[in-house]
């Protein structure tokens, strides 16, 4: 248990930074939203920390991904 919450034995040890990329109009109640999920997956598959980042466009996430 974690911060009162239940989580899986982890099998591969912790991890840095999870990060995810996504794309598209959406307001700041669903960025928090997509956040707020990011984070208690991260912390539930060991990360220490998570980031989400929100570009416009697929061509944009391209871009960033190289």
């Amino acid at each position: 248990m974690q911060m009162g919450n239940m989580h899986h034995t982890l099998r591969y040890g912790k991890h840095d930074l999870f990060k995810v990329f996504t794309y598209g109009d959406i307001t700041l109640e669903e960025k928090a939203t997509f956040a707020l999920i990011v984070q208690r997956n991260a912390l539930n598959d060991g990360y220490k920390k998570s980031e989400v980042v929100v570009l416009k466009s697929f061509d944009e996430l391209q871009q960033k991904l190289g």
